[in-house]
């Protein structure tokens, strides 16, 4: 385990949110669950630690430098604003760390921040009961007996996540439905090429990947999977991403799932100029050649309103917007198909079921409260599940399509996963292994091709592609870039062929990258030290649609006793710093979907959103502090 977020999710949404809907009943919906991070649950249920775990399970007196860096690190990845609103101390300590270092916390400070970090990502519904209600009202001063009944308390919640999913289907409170089982792109899959029906101008990987095979196997042991963990088999798939084409249908057909769904904007893709306001309002028969399946389409804009949207407002209103919203769509369809299509229309609200909640305050149970409360006016609205919206008496009213454009919930594309020159990189060292795999397979021995075959499928999964999307940043996007590499080099391993050399180093690094833009020397002026001994090198400002890189070139990393912070500040006021030390990088925004990594060995970059100027300064410090100013323009500024 690398990274905490199966864990933090599982404490805070992957009982939460189920509990607290179940409360509503009358309101009926669909969870969906995905096989590869139940596994994941499995393993700390018997025990596997995350590296922040394990670092919260250390004496604070025992923590060594490095590993306060990286505690300091992780512990800092949160929303603040709403996730400590009621943990006071907690924002103090992370202030600390940031001016002054490491070196600002005592050890009591240290204990404090371990437990305060596994309090924030604890679920509302938890935090009213023991130990955590205590815990939460003690807010300083915590003990080792505090922090180990806490991180025992969690693991009991994170064992509960599973069977309390299948109580709720047996009550019928909910249905549950399955994503294949390492969250692939299942036409990228079945072939790359897929991505040229709604990219047709961009440069895609040559020759392409097909392996439709890998494809069949993800979503028949996904169904296996929820069949032995919750002893009914799912009449439906959510396929990762709301990725679909017609090959990726027919596999689903074969395995026997009844329903699946995408966006909307697939359909209207599809549609053309036959398409209506009222379309997406339908399940749709698809037909493939092995049988037909329903397909539903989701509602973007009613979707993205409570992913994105409400999280600001408040709750009785965005509960009012939605229900507003919901009588405008009734009114179209009425005014279209008549009063009798009402039985038969559905509006799909289809949305990440984790990470929008840290936005919300009180990790959106009062938006929550406020939305079912609406929807339980059985006299305005009946809510279903998926099984229920495709049922076939809904699927007969409607006309049946032959042919559907392969497309995901994103934009209906695939641009985020494929088409740019690192993706395409990594979709090509994919392929290519897997194609050492066939040619090899049969003569390795049967323990190494097992092993190296389960490494190729999850190096299928579709997170890696997408953290190598620039659109996506966050603190930890590199480690997404060295787990890939090194699925694929273990494949390799197991196969006892040698590795290409090219996974030895970052893909960012291999692509080519963006290309640079103007590079600014960085010149401490006055500085006491010979300019052999600095450690920064130049800044360059970097441009890729709607975001922006700074990049801070390094003559070499930093010694223990040196660190450089880089603060980029826009017109408008908003900075944002990167603290680079011997150890890694502690960074800091406003915004969350901004981040800072290593792009190579002796590269620090920032990701931010575009703006036309930026005021930059460079603090360098070992003994005494130099600093550099300079102002860089992005292109047309």
């Amino acid at each position: 385990m690398v990274l905490p977020w199966v864990r933090l999710h599982a404490v805070k949404d992957y009982l939460n949110l189920p509990l607290l809907l179940s409360t509503w009943p009358q309101v009926r919906h669909t969870m969906n669950v995905v096989p590869s991070l139940l596994a994941q649950l499995d393993a700390y249920v018997s025990g596997a630690q995350d590296t922040l775990l394990t670092l919260c399970l250390k004496d604070v007196d025992s923590l060594a430098d490095d590993e306060k860096h990286t505690l300091a690190h992780d512990c800092s990845v949160l929303q603040r604003s709403t996730m400590t609103s009621d943990l006071p101390r907690y924002g103090d300590l992370i202030d600390r760390i940031e001016e002054n270092g490491i070196t600002a916390l005592s050890d009591a400070d240290w204990l404090d921040l371990q437990v305060l970090y596994h309090l924030a990502w604890t679920g509302p519904i938890h935090r009213r009961h023991e130990p955590f209600r205590s815990l939460m009202l003690k807010g300083a001063g915590y003990n080792a007996h505090d922090r180990a009944l806490l991180l025992q308390a969690q693991q009991q919640l994170i064992a509960e996540v599973i069977p309390t999913l299948r109580r709720l289907q047996d009550e019928g409170t909910l249905e549950l439905s399955v994503t294949p089982f390492h969250h692939p792109i299942l036409p990228l899959l079945c072939d790359t090429s897929a991505a040229a029906q709604r990219m047709p101008e961009s440069a895609l990987p040559d020759p392409p990947m097909s392996v439709p095979g890998d494809a069949e196997i993800h979503v028949r042991r996904a169904l296996d999977d929820a069949t032995r963990r919750f002893h009914q088999r799912p009449h439906g798939m959510w396929p990762a991403e709301g990725s679909i084409s017609m090959d990726a249908l027919d596999i689903m057909v074969r395995a026997g799932v009844q329903w699946t769904a995408s966006d909307e904007a697939v359909l209207l893709a599809t549609l053309g100029d036959l398409a209506t306001p009222t379309s997406a309002l339908f399940p749709r028969r698809v037909v493939t050649p092995s049988g037909s399946i329903a397909v539903l389409f989701r509602d973007h804009d009613l979707s993205d309103a409570i992913g994105f949207t409400y999280a600001s407002w408040a709750p009785e209103r965005a509960a009012a917007d939605f229900a507003r919203r919901l009588d405008e769509r009734r009114q179209m369809i009425v005014a279209a198909h008549g009063e009798a299509a009402l039985d038969h229309a559905v509006v799909p609200v289809m949305l990440d079921g984790e990470n929008c909640w840290e936005f919300y305050p009180n990790n959106g149970q009062d938006f929550l409260q406020a939305l079912l409360r609406t929807l339980s006016d059985t006299t305005r609205f009946t809510a279903v599940t998926c099984a229920e919206a495709t049922a076939e008496v809904h699927l007969q009213a409607m006309p049946e399509l032959t042919d559907l454009t392969a497309g995901s919930w994103i934009d209906g594309t695939f641009d985020v996963w494929i088409g740019s020159p690192v993706k395409n990189l990594a979709w090509s060292l994919l392929r290519d292994a897997r194609s050492t795999y066939d040619a090899v397979a049969a003569s390795c021995d049967p323990k190494g091709a097992s092993e190296a075959f389960e490494h190729l499928l999850a190096a299928e999964g579709s997170d890696w592609f997408w953290w190598y999307d620039d659109r996506h940043q966050a603190p930890h996007k590199a480690v997404f870039d060295t787990l890939f590499r090194r699925r694929l080099t273990a494949a390799y391993h197991a196969m006892q062929v040698p590795p290409p050399d090219v996974l030895q180093g970052t893909l960012y690094e291999a692509a080519g990258g963006t290309a640079p833009g103007a590079r600014v020397a960085v010149a401490f002026p006055g500085s006491a030290m010979h300019e052999s001994d600095l450690v920064a090198g130049d800044v360059r400002l970097e441009q890729s649609g709607d975001w922006q890189r700074v990049v801070l070139a390094l003559r070499r990393r930093p010694h223990s006793d040196e660190s450089l912070t880089l603060t980029v500040t826009s017109r408008d006021g908003m900075e944002r710093r990167c603290r680079i030390h011997a150890d890694g990088l502690m960074w800091h925004s406003p915004l969350h979907d901004e981040g800072a990594h290593y792009l190579t060995d002796l590269e620090v970059a920032i990701y931010v959103h575009a703006g036309s100027m930026w005021h930059v300064r460079v603090d360098e410090e070992r003994g005494s502090v130099r600093t550099f100013v300079t102002d860089l323009a992005s292109a047309g500024a």
